[in-house]
């Protein structure tokens, strides 16, 4: 392969497990392209592992700008499968995959147990221009990586993943399964896949521990790929800056039918399933507690599109403002925030809410929502920053339509407490507020406090 031949239609099928003795040993070249179309050193025939092992791999690429992998390129008609790789890599370059540096064809059923780390595994690589991009499957994947499974401890700084570090949109990851830690002292840190330029994400699950400075997820740190059918259980730790989820740290397009297992904490900009999400989120659950400075959503940190059959079971802590069982802040033109529900005690300094704990302008329908959570402002003034609702924190700035919620969680909160909204403002222009078929078991007769009048407004 390395001489020109692709062996593009050759089959191999491995008998016994080879010992590489250490011996440094990279099949293909990437000096002349990164492309969906790599050059002429890539593997492009089909080799079956036949459930037999590679021991002791090693790489030995020095050169700045190269992709490293035992297959630095996986063409589009090549394929590895039912093949587990044993050994360590210490890092001398940024850009590296334990199977492929980049992966164009189709990698299945391959099993990796080799730690990918810098050369002091105890220092910090945060600032160091080497060690990103780093996969324990594939550094870059175009094609197919299909029920893989990593066991090798990650540490790297940007990009540093589970399975994938970048994926662009012809990428496809189903059925893969991270159970290492992930230690990423940069941004896009994740269980699975660092970064997501488009493709297909489905069927994923993350068990390890994934630690980082900046879109930290579960499953993906930064994500623009259709993901749907995936589960976390590590913790995900956001250790500066902003947007950590136990699913993915910042999503632009739609997730789906999604469960959290592991706590979250982070700065700014956390959740659940989706620190920050301009995408629709549906059908998604969290049962772990989160906790965070500001923008803290048992599902989403903050959101600008519409979010529908979501729960949330663990506790939202936020140590600043905007705090909401389902969502920190909601955002956008029109949205509509539907058949969700709060299990979780909501607690932050300001505008904290049942269900969304800031939402700010435009239209917003709150649709048959259920908080069942205590929902507190730990403000010590009464200012209009301490308030709390029951469904809403703070509503003064939106038109917004409860019909069919109930609010079952005590509130408290130094200035105002509504069952329903903390505050509001219906005298000024395009705010207003419709409650509709609303319920609560909670004793009192202050829906919200109507900032225009000052005046509590009756519970009717």
């Amino acid at each position: 392969v390395n001489g020109g031949d692709t062996l593009a239609g050759k089959y191999f099928k491995m008998t016994n497990s080879i010992d590489l003795n250490n011996v440094s040993l990279m099949i293909g070249d990437t000096t002349t392209s990164a492309s969906a179309n790599p050059p002429a050193e890539a593997f492009c025939g089909i080799l079956d592992g036949n459930n037999c092992a590679l021991l002791n791999i090693k790489t030995k690429e020095t050169q700045t700008g190269q992709y490293v992998g035992f297959f630095k390129v996986l063409g589009a008609t090549g394929k590895v499968s039912n093949l587990s790789f044993y050994g360590a890599y210490n890092q001398t370059i940024k850009m590296n995959g334990v199977i492929a540096g980049i992966n164009v064809g189709i990698i299945e059923n391959c099993t990796n147990y080799v730690s990918i780390t810098p050369k002091d595994d105890s220092a910090s690589v945060s600032g160091n221009d080497l060690y990103r991009y780093t996969g324990a499957i594939a550094s870059v994947n175009n094609g197919s990586i299909i029920s893989c499974v990593n066991y090798g401890y990650i540490h790297g700084e940007q990009y540093a993943s589970g399975i994938v570090a970048f994926q662009n949109a012809t990428g496809k990851l189903e059925n893969c399964i991270n159970y290492a830690k992930i230690n990423g002292n940069g941004f896009k840190a994740a269980g699975i896949c660092g970064e997501t330029k488009g493709g297909t994400v489905t069927g994923c699950v993350n068990y390890g521990d994934v630690t980082g400075t900046q879109y930290t997820g579960g499953i993906v740190g930064i994500n623009a790929a259709a993901l749907s059918n995936c589960d976390n259980y590590g913790s995900v730790t956001q250790t500066s800056s902003e947007r950590a989820g136990g699913i993915v740290g910042h999503t632009s397009v739609d997730i789906s039918n999604c469960n959290n297992y592991g706590t979250i904490k982070g700065k700014n900009y956390v959740a659940g399933i989706a620190g920050y999400a301009t995408g629709a989120i549906s059908n998604c659950e969290n049962f772990a507690n989160v906790s965070a400075g500001q923008w803290v959503g048992g599902i989403v940190g903050r959101s600008t599109k519409n979010i529908t059959n979501c729960v949330n079971h663990g506790n939202v802590t936020g140590t600043a403002d905007f705090v909401g069982g389902i969502v920190g802040a909601s955002d956008g033109t029109t949205r509509t925030i539907k058949n969700c529900v709060n299990n979780g005690a909501v607690k932050g300094i300001g505008y904290i809410g049942g269900i969304d704990g800031r939402p700010y302008a435009g239209t917003v329908t709150y649709d048959s929502c259920i908080n069942n959570g205590t929902v507190t402002s730990t403000h010590t003034t009464a200012e209009v920053r301490a308030s709390a609702g029951g469904i809403v924190g703070r509503g003064n700035l939106i038109t917004a339509t409860l019909i069919n919620c109930e609010s079952n969680g005590a509130v408290s909160a130094k200035h105002v407490a509504g069952i329903y909204i903390g505050y509001t403002n219906t005298g000024a222009s395009g705010v207003g507020y419709t409650i509709t078929d609303c319920t609560t078991t909670l004793t009192g007769n202050a829906i919200a406090l109507d900032e225009a009048t000052g005046n509590p407004v009756p519970l009717e």
